[in-house]
This record gives structure tokens, C-alpha cells and sequence, in this order.
């Protein structure tokens, strides 16, 4: 399938997935990255006419079976919108084809900053449809990445109706010993990332697992883990 994709729709990441860099290099410091499912997840099919999502229409795979959830994508020639990221997530048939659509967008919000590295604006493609995995409407929400000095970081959001930005995660860690997604009280978890396969011939794959009651939807983490190995290699070519 092309990289190039221009129907959106809603996001359909489930709450744990394997995320790994999709190639062995970056370009201008930054990966473009895989996230594949978690054996035992139940694959989703779409409506070959419709496109429509339906829960009840999945198929369980085997205990060692695993298939492409969706591909970040850098994009780093977009003037306009520097540190560029789409995400782009799989769709399948029931006629055995697959198809990619577009289901969120992240960006710098600013050139201008003041802590370890430039807050990050995420946008979701499709925000006036019900998901059927989305029972709080979370991706209704627009969500920004902002950063302390100490390389950790926060997850604001700001949900339709409400005019400033809110944090509903702190975020320590780091890509090398996985990351913590917490309440803004720092006394209860919401997601987490492992520690990554560190084998030099593998894509640094490391597992990532969400709790239904986050309060971001479940592409954030994945997100976050992008823009902080970009951010970190910048700075260490300087």
C-alpha cells in the first residue's frame, strides 16, 4: 500500500499494541514507526461498501498471531507544519484487502519555546462521528504535548465546548526505559510502555498498554514516544 492516503476517519486503536520503528533509520532525526497488535487482539472488519465500522463483525487470532494496527508517518518536508506526523490506520475487509486511512495529525505548535523542546498540537481527522470504541468521546478532543526541563512531559487537552487547554497526564520515563503516563496527582498510572527489545538487529519494539478510564485516547502514547525520540536526537546532534 502507497504512504500517501487521503481518506480520514475515526481512530480505532485498541488499548495495547506493540509499537517499533518501522525502518532502521531515521530521517532528519526522526522514525516513522509501526504499531502492530498484541496476540490474541480481535481484528475489526469494515463494510466493503460502506466503509462502516461494525464491533460485532471481528475475528479472534491465534495465540501467536499478529497483524498491522497503523503506521505513524513523518512528513518532514512540510514547511508549513514542522515536526510533522500522520497517522495512518489499517482497515480490513471481510474479502481479505486492506486500506489505509488518515485518523490523526500532530505538529508543532510553535517554533517558540522555552523548556526541552517545542509544545506539540495533536488533532483527530474525523471529530463529529460516533466511535464505537470511544464511549467518552476523546477523540473529539484536541491534545497538546508540552515539555519540562528535565525531559519529562505533560498531555493537555482541550475538549469541544471548553476554551483552554487542561493537563490530564504527567508523562516521566524515557524511550530507553519506558514511559509512565500519570494522573496530574502522580498517584495513579494510566498507561505504560515496556522496556524496548534492544536486540541491534531488531526495530526497538516495546509493548504499550492503556487503561479504558485514560483520559486520552489510545494513539497518545505512541505519539508521545515519536516526538520525544525526535526531540532526543536532535539534541544530541548538537
Amino acid at each position: 500500500m502507497t504512504d500517501l492516503v487521503s481518506e480520514n476517519d475515526i481512530s480505532l486503536i485498541p488499548y495495547q499494541y506493540t509499537l517499533g520503528h518501522r525502518y532502521y533509520y531515521a530521517v532528519n532525526y526522526r522514525y516513522d514507526y509501526t504499531l502492530t497488535s498484541i496476540p490474541g487482539t480481535k481484528k475489526l472488519y469494515t463494510n466493503n461498501s460502506t466503509s462502516a465500522i461494525n464491533i460485532s463483525n471481528t475475528s479472534s487470532t491465534s495465540n501467536d498471531s499478529t497483524f498491522e494496527l497503523a503506521l505513524e508517518i513523518s512528513r518532514s518536508l512540510r514547511i508549513l507544519t514542522p515536526g510533522y506526523y500522520e497517522v495512518q490506520e489499517d482497515r480490513y475487509t471481510a474479502d481479505g484487502s486492506s486500506y489505509r486511512v488518515v485518523t490523526a495529525i500532530a505538529s508543532y505548535t510553535s517554533w517558540f519555546y522555552i523548556a526541552w523542546g517545542p509544545p506539540i498540537t495533536i488533532k483527530f481527522s474525523v471529530t463529529d462521528r460516533l466511535n464505537p470504541l470511544d464511549p467518552q468521546n476523546l477523540t473529539h478532543c484536541e491534545y497538546q504535548f508540552t515539555w519540562t526541563w528535565i525531559l519529562n512531559g505533560y498531555v493537555n487537552r482541550k475538549c469541544p465546548g471548553e476554551s483552554d487547554l487542561t493537563e490530564v497526564a504527567y508523562v516521566s520515563g524515557s524511550s530507553l526505559f519506558g514511559f509512565y503516563f500519570w494522573n496530574p496527582n502522580e498517584t495513579h498510572v494510566y498507561a505504560n510502555s515496556t522496556i524496548p527489545n534492544l536486540n541491534p538487529f531488531g526495530l526497538y519494539e516495546r509493548n504499550v498498554y492503556i487503561e479504558s478510564s485514560a483520559p486520552f485516547p489510545p494513539i497518545i502514547p505512541a505519539l508521545y514516544t515519536a516526538y520525544y525520540e525526535f526531540l532526543s536526537n536532535g539534541r544530541k546532534s548538537k
